[in-house]
Parts: structure tokens; C-alpha cells; sequence
């Protein structure tokens, strides 16, 4: 009989193989260029990096997860984390198994036709003046990001304790406002694909000459890396849009997200040799030395964590918690909006919420202490589980698959809709946020729409996400042909 190590070997190598299979099926029935720019095989990429893939290195303990677990059963752990075994992370592949496939069957069975999708009169609301509104607009957020910069001053932070002060005094709305800035910049990329006239090259160039400058200047302050990939990899998705000829760039940038991640640590912590007084080429070799030495494994356990955390929640909760959901969907309400609540309205609203409430409760140990920011995004399917469980988790994958499938043919023909294009190539380009986080992707979206409010007005934007919901959830399983 195989042991448990022995089994989740063998289930992680299934899953990545029968993705590849199908994915290689898929390319019978879809153009190069087309699933070059997919979501869901996108999704599907970073998900095997995050839960097969992971799961090999942590057997053959070739990766530390972020949580550190100890060697020996029943130990103590800092962070409050059960131990994590070899039956428990074999039930765990199991566990994403079902999911991923729940999401593929949503995809592939949402045949959505173009006409379905589009609709005999789109691309007929987009204003003459839509470019330079969004422009104006994009630089507007733009300004405002250095702006709460300077007021937040938050030089030499982390995402650390400060943080979270800033956020128990009503500042919560500035931290917002450092990465804003990338979303207006998704729609005004859209705004560039869909518009009737040509683009004002100039204006163009320039926006996103600033972009670039401003998120390599907060990837410094922030040290984060996640806001500078964004930027790039929106602009090479919607040169693919726009130019159907250059579709090489589509997958060379999704690719660019996993290997690029060494270059980008390098340029986000330079600046601490630099501080304790080393020389600038003092401090290029050290800071080398740390990102392609001393830092390999990290750099990989820190991007793609996931399976680690399906576990732990399978060893925290019983079987009923695990079947009918944890928090009974408070944690989703956040993730979806409520977060936005402003403190100074809602006096008594906690500091621990959506996803950091879901990383406490398997990992009570970070907060014994108190409040601590430097919470780790606890993958997609332990947050559709933590709702209602792991039935609706599954329920809930399947309708993600068949969002995916329409942002597929909104990126590949976009036909004028300035909504629906921000909506799916952010979709595309913080897949990661979907695949680590899950629900929280909601914010991104509320936030989206309500940019594009200022270019077609909020009637439009509120008919187009009516629209989407219907195709999404409501229409028929079957497809509508033209």
C-alpha cells in the first residue's frame, strides 16, 4: 500500500499532466493568439505553481513555507500552525484537485458566442472625449499616489506594525491610494484599444513614461513588486489586444511574472545595504548575493504559497465546519465591498477582517501579540470554502471558470466596450490576487467600474456589469451561435 507521501506525489503529477493535456486539447479548438491571453490557462499556470508543484517541493523539503512548521509532531509553533503532515497535504491536492477541475468545467462549458457576449449594438456609447478623460483621470490617481506618499511618509516600511496603526486611525483610504493608481491606468489602456480615433501618441507615451516612474518609485517605498508587474504586464496585454500580430508578447509577459521576480527583488531591497553605509557597489554585490544565492527558495515560497494553507484548514476545522463554511460568508462581505466602509462612518468596524480574519484563524499565532499586517493571502480555495464550505467553494469555482471564459473573448475582441475590456484585462493581469486570495478580487472590480464611471457615465457602467452577472450566472449552459 502507498504511503502518504507516496500519494501526494502521485496526485500532484496527475494534476499537472491532465492539465497539460487539456490545455494541449484546448489548442484544437482555439487560436494560438487567444489562449496566449487566456485567464483561465493563465490561472491555471500560477495554480500549478502554488499547489502540485509546491506540494512536490514541500515533500521533498526543497522549499520553508512562509508559516514555519517545526520537524516534530505536537510541537509548539509561533505561528499557531498544526503540524503538517504527509496524509494532510495528500487530502489537500485532493481538495484543490476538485477545485481546479470545477473551475476547467466552467470554462470549457461556457460557449459563449461573440454576439452573446457583445451584443448587436456595442461600441456605439463610447464618447468622442473618453481618451482624454481617462487620461486626466489616470493622472489625477497618479498625483494622488505621491501625494499620500508624502503624507504617510512610510519610507523604510514593510507592510509592517505601522501600518496597521495608520489603518486603526481612519488612514486606511491612503494605503488605497498608492496602488490605485495602477487600475486608472488599466482603463486608460482600455480606453486606447477601444476608441474609435487614434490615440494621441504623445499623451500616451507620457502616461505611461509616469506610470512606469511612479510605480518603480513606490515598488521602492512599498517593497513591493507586485504594482510594477502589474504596470508592465497591462501594457504588453493590450499591445497584444491592439495588435493582434505582436501575440508572442501575451504569453513572454505572463511567463516574465514568474522570472522576473529575482530582478525586481534586487531593485526593491538595495536600498538596505545602502543604509547600513555599504558603497552602491558595495551594495549591488551583497543585495546579488541575497536575491540569486541566499534568497532562491524564498523568492519562491513568498510568491506561490497555497497548498500549505488547504491543509492547515483541513486539520483546523471538523468535518461540519469544512462542509457548511466557517464564518457563514462575513469574511466574503468584506472581501466584496464592506472593507471600504470608512472608519470614521463605522466607528466599531474591526481591524481584522476578510482575508487577515481568515489568516488568523489558522494561524492564531501571528496575532498573540496583536494586530500584524504581514498577513499571507490564504489561497482561493480555502477562501470560497471558509463561506459555506467546501460544496459551495466547489459551486463557486465553476461559475470563476465561466468568467474567465468571457474575459477570454472580451480580450480577444474587444469591440469597443470600455467596461467590459477594464474589467477582464484587470482579471488577467492580478490573477494572482484570484488565485492567492480569491474573493478579494471584488474590490478590485468595484473599483474599476467606478473609474470607468468618469469616462461613460455610471449608467453604462451599472448596464454592463447587469449584463455581466447575467451571462456569467444567469444565461444558458449552451451555446448561442450568431
Amino acid at each position: 500500500m502507498w504511503g502518504a507521501k507516496a500519494l501526494t506525489v502521485a496526485i500532484a503529477w496527475a494534476l499537472i499532466l491532465v492539465t497539460i493535456g487539456l490545455f494541449v486539447r484546448d489548442l484544437g479548438r482555439a487560436s494560438v493568439r487567444e489562449l496566449s491571453i487566456s485567464p483561465f490557462w493563465y490561472f491555471t499556470l500560477i495554480f500549478l505553481f502554488a499547489y502540485p508543484i509546491r506540494g512536490l517541493l514541500i515533500v521533498a523539503d526543497k522549499v520553508i513555507p512562509q508559516v514555519a512548521y517545526k520537524v516534530g509532531p505536537g510541537e509548539a509553533f509561533e505561528s499557531g500552525a498544526l503540524a503538517l503532515t504527509d496524509d494532510r497535504l495528500a487530502a489537500a491536492l485532493l481538495i484543490v484537485a476538485a477545485f481546479w477541475l470545477a473551475t476547467y468545467v466552467g470554462y470549457t462549458l461556457a460557449r459563449f458566442s461573440n454576439r452573446t457576449v457583445h451584443g448587436p449594438s456595442d461600441g456605439c456609447d463610447i464618447p468622442p472625449h473618453s481618451f482624454n478623460t481617462s487620461a486626466l483621470v489616470h493622472f489625477l490617481f497618479l498625483t494622488l499616489a505621491l501625494g499620500a506618499t508624502y503624507i504617510l511618509d512610510p519610507f523604510g516600511l514593510v507592510f509592517g506594525d505601522d501600518q496597521s496603526a495608520l489603518r486603526a486611525q481612519g488612514r486606511g483610504v491612503l494605503w488605497l491610494l498608492l496602488e490605485l493608481f495602477v487600475l486608472s491606468f488599466i482603463v486608460f489602456l482600455a480606453t486606447t484599444v477601444v476608441q474609435r480615433d487614434r490615440p494621441n501618441t504623445s499623451i500616451l507615451w507620457l502616461m505611461i513614461i509616469l506610470t512606469v516612474a511612479v510605480a518603480a518609485f513606490e515598488m521602492y517605498v512599498l517593497a513591493s513588486r507586485r504594482i510594477i508587474a502589474a504596470v508592465v504586464l497591462s501594457c504588453l496585454i493590450s499591445l497584444v489586444i491592439a495588435r493582434p500580430r505582436f501575440w508572442l508578447l501575451g504569453p513572454m509577459g505572463l511567463f516574465a511574472t514568474f522570472y522576473a521576480a529575482n530582478i525586481l527583488e534586487l531593485l526593491r531591497y538595495i536600498r538596505l545595504p545602502l543604509r547600513n553605509g555599504q558603497s552602491f557597489p558595495e551594495a549591488i554585490v551583497s543585495t546579488l548575493k541575497y536575491v540569486f544565492d541566499e534568497s532562491s527558495t524564498f523568492l519562491l515560497s513568498t510568491s506561490f504559497e497555497g497548498i500549505e494553507h488547504v491543509a492547515q484548514m483541513l486539520g483546523r476545522f471538523d468535518q461540519t465546519k469544512l462542509l457548511t463554511g466557517i464564518d457563514h460568508g462575513v469574511a466574503w462581505l468584506f472581501n466584496a465591498g464592506l472593507a471600504f466602509m470608512p472608519r470614521s462612518i463605522w466607528s466599531d468596524k474591526p481591524l481584522i477582517y476578510g482575508g487577515i480574519e481568515q489568516f488568523r484563524s489558522l494561524y492564531p499565532g501571528y496575532f498573540e501579540s496583536g494586530i500584524n499586517a504581514t498577513s499571507i493571502p490564504m489561497s482561493y480555495v480555502v477562501d470560497l470554502s471558509y463561506g459555506f464550505g467546501i460544496c459551495a467553494g466547489l459551486i463557486l469555482a465553476f461559475f470563476l471558470g465561466r468568467l474567465f471564459a468571457w474575459c477570454q473573448i472580451i480580450l480577444s475582441n474587444p469591440r469597443g466596450q470600455l467596461v467590459a475590456l477594464s474589467l477582464a484585462l484587470f482579471t488577467l493581469v492580478f490573477m494572482f490576487n484570484i488565485v492567492r486570495s480569491g474573493t478579494v478580487h471584488f474590490q478590485g472590480i468595484i473599483l474599476i467600474a467606478a473609474i470607468c464611471a468618469f469616462s461613460v457615465g455610471p449608467v453604462s457602467v451599472a448596464g454592463t456589469m447587469l449584463g455581466i452577472i447575467r451571462l456569467v450566472a444567469l444565461s444558458p449552459f449552451r451555446r448561442i451561435d450568431p
